[in-house]
């Protein structure tokens, strides 16, 4: 009855000792893999919000999940003209061209009818690289082209992929516990 016991509490331990060695693993996989480079081609080089300056417009443009990673992205863009600041009122089309180059994604940025100066947007990157982004503003007979680069990291599954093998070997300690239990209650009726 005493190994019973003893060896009850060792599985406990030993499996609280896994639980611990997965999540630290998972803890130092993220931080290795969280390393980013963002381009811009603006003021702002590694920041959130983008700031973009031409000839005619100055926009800021502002993600919601930043550092950007795989997966749906939303963001706003503001924008201004430049000479006058005034808001702006026209049309703000975003181009997407994947890493590849083969294809190129059209969204339309639309603006939000209480707040004047904000335009939302939403895009799912289903590739990691650098992506080009052209932004196609027009306003009367007023148009202007931005282009920026933005870089996609691949998503954080490092700590599901850990927290997956640890939750897949829950019901299979389970399962062992219930075969050594039931192996020694048949021991003892004899």
């Amino acid at each position: 009855m005493l190994i019973k016991k003893i060896s009850i509490s060792t599985f406990l331990v030993l499996f609280l000792f896994s639980i611990l060695i997965v999540y630290v693993a998972a803890q130092l996989w993220n931080t290795s893999n969280n390393i980013e480079v963002n381009i811009a081609d603006s003021d702002s080089k590694n920041t959130n919000p983008y700031v973009l300056k031409n000839d005619k417009f100055n926009i800021s443009i502002e993600f919601y999940n930043y550092p950007l990673k795989l997966g749906e992205q939303f963001f706003d863009i503001t924008i201004f003209h430049k000479e006058t600041s005034d808001l702006y009122n026209g049309e703000a089309i975003l181009y997407f061209n994947t890493p590849d180059k083969k294809k190129r994604y059209k969204v339309y940025a639309l603006k939000l009818p209480n707040v004047d100066s904000i335009y939302k947007s939403t895009f799912t990157f289903k590739q990691s690289g650098l992506w080009v982004v052209e932004l196609d503003l027009n306003e009367n007979n007023i148009t202007e082209k931005f282009y920026f680069d933005i870089n996609i990291a691949e998503a954080s599954i490092g700590a599901f992929r850990h927290g997956y093998l640890l939750m897949l070997s829950v019901p299979l300690l389970i399962f062992i516990a219930y075969i050594l239990l039931l192996r020694e209650s048949r021991r003892n009726k004899q």
